[in-house]
């Protein structure tokens, strides 16, 4: 199972009901285990722009974009496709699916 927390010190990624520190559970049908990976560190540091400059050309905190790249938060689809358009990428460049380890649950 997939599971994304979604941290309370960024409030625009709440859930639509407002709760913060909310999981998203795709489904109990979502069994195989794998972790979103991403180069968003690397290809914005190529371009020479800040958390901040990404963070504000994509309308979002610079908090989110620090917790992308550390991988503390899946970006939505289209929080996605504005970052790889700001970095001049395809999403999938910028984003790959990794399988986890099968460690633990």
């Amino acid at each position: 199972m997939i599971r994304v927390t979604v941290p309370s010190s960024h409030p625009e990624l709440r859930d639509p009901s407002g709760a913060a520190g909310a999981t998203a559970d795709p489904g109990s049908s979502v069994r195989a285990s794998a972790r979103l990976m991403n180069h968003v560190k690397q290809h914005r540091a190529r371009l020479d722009l800040t958390q901040e400059d990404l963070a504000r050309a994509v309308g979002v905190r610079r908090q989110t974009i620090l917790a992308i790249e550390k991988g503390h938060y899946v970006p939505s689809a289209l929080l996605a496709f504005l970052i790889a358009r700001e970095l001049g990428m395809r999403v999938d460049e910028l984003f790959e699916l990794e399988a986890a380890s099968e460690e633990g649950p």
